[in-house]
């Protein structure tokens, strides 16, 4: 989850009840409003009463409104004065209708009586309820405003980190470009911004001077590498060899062939590692893996193999190396892990690549195999990183690898971006 939505939600979670709180809280105090001034009316109205009788020593009839209305009983003995709530029958309207009861005791002609003031409190409940939808409505476009504010807020608080946040994605470090942060008034961000650009130069000399060592390393050991394998080939061209003179001497020749492949494999996934092949541009796949099939048919035929394929007009963007290495890897393990006598289907569409080949059953379980120098079969020569190369080309290209064997036959896909 984002920040800012995390943080709207956070204070959703605290605002709503709040907000429903405040809403009953003012519901409730209206609602006491209310009762209190119906019974400050009442009470009005039995003063008036009460002044009438003492003038009049009669009651009053001019109370009998539809709002509003009076009725008496003769008691034994005086009652306690007291407020309730009742339902009446409103003639006028036909229908029981809610009403403010006041209740209390006068003396009339020497005799006790109790009198009743009934105020419809539908009018009251009316208003009350109107008041209360206000108060929602408004309470509900004070939170919306607020919740808007806040989003505004914190778009406009956080839109310097984003703006980081793009810039640290394009940043490269095989480029010499250094990064470059827009400057910003808020402490915070521009604390960070000082750290990235100081880690980004630290990272940047520390991956030069690694890029550095690797080239150096693999050149400085090229070098001997091939004068060993020179003079070792020079040697087996003496006649005075003895056999077994000669049987090591094609030892060392194949473990400096060996030792010079090796060298020449880890500097490849170095320069894959270090981003050296970044430059792309649309690569025709279906031509390039035709190519491929074509050069390695003689291979194939010497394994009378019988190859399948479907090969779609596909162009991705890709450097081209790396689809050269790319193919050159995937198809050549197809034929060099193949049985003799097996197939081979490549078949190539829209969403990806799917190459299926006979195969012995690997010693190690498929996925350890795009690890370095995890090789499938011993008896097959190999260094054990033609999948690992495979694998960094597809990370560093965005693409999905996924390897597979069952019942004899081994499977290799690749999905492009956004695809399988």
């Amino acid at each position: 989850m984002k920040l800012l939505r995390h943080t709207q939600r956070g204070y959703l979670q605290l605002a709503i009840p709040v907000f429903l709180l405040a809403g009953m809280g003012m519901y409730l105090l209206l609602i006491r409003a209310v009762y209190d001034f119906s019974d400050e009316n009442l009470q009005q109205t039995r003063i008036e009463i009460e002044n009438y009788i003492h003038e009049h020593n009669t009651l009053p009839a001019y109370f009998q409104t539809s709002a509003i209305f009076m009725d008496s009983r003769q008691l034994i003995t005086a009652c306690p004065e007291r407020y309730l709530d009742t339902l009446l029958f409103n003639a006028a309207e036909g229908e029981q209708e809610p009403y403010r009861r006041l209740e209390f005791p006068v003396l009339l002609q020497g005799k006790h009586y109790q009198v009743a003031i009934n105020q419809s409190r539908l009018e009251h409940e009316e208003l009350a309820l109107s008041i209360g939808l206000f108060l929602a409505v408004l309470f509900l476009l004070l939170f919306g405003l607020l919740w808007w504010v806040n989003r505004r807020v914190a778009d406009k608080v956080w839109q310097p980190f984003f703006t980081t946040l793009g810039q640290l994605r394009k940043f490269n470090l095989a480029e010499n470009t250094p990064l470059h942060l827009h400057d910003t008034p808020v402490d915070e961000f521009r604390e960070l911004h000082s750290a990235l650009q100081t880690l980004s130069t630290r990272v940047r000399a520390d991956f030069q001077a690694v890029r550095q060592f690797t080239e150096n390393a693999s050149h400085e050991l090229q070098t001997p590498l091939a004068v060993l394998q020179n003079e070792v080939n020079l040697l087996l061209q003496q006649e005075q060899l003895t056999a077994a003179q000669a049987r090591h001497l094609e030892v060392i020749a194949r473990q400096t062939r060996r030792v010079s492949r090796l060298n020449q494999s880890l500097l490849l996934l170095a320069k894959i590692e270090n981003d050296q092949f970044a430059h792309r541009k649309p690569v025709a796949l279906h031509q390039l893996i035709g190519q491929k099939l074509e050069g390695l048919a003689d291979v194939a035929q010497a394994k009378n193999l019988t190859i399948e394929k479907t090969l779609a007009p596909v162009s991705i963007a890709l450097n081209a190396d790396l689809a050269d290495i790319l193919m050159t890897n995937i198809l050549g393990n197809a034929i060099k892990h193949n049985v003799p006598g097996g197939f081979l289907q490549v078949q190539l569409t829209e969403t990806g690549l799917l190459v299926r080949n006979a195969c012995q059953k690997p010693d190690k379980p498929p996925g350890d195999l795009t690890n370095r120098f995890v090789r499938g079969n011993a008896r097959v020569a190999g260094q054990g990183l033609g999948l690992a190369i495979v694998q960094e080309i597809c990370l560093k290209s965005n693409f999905q690898l996924k390897v597979q064997y069952a019942d004899g036959v081994w499977e290799t896909a690749i999905y492009w971006p956004g695809q399988g």
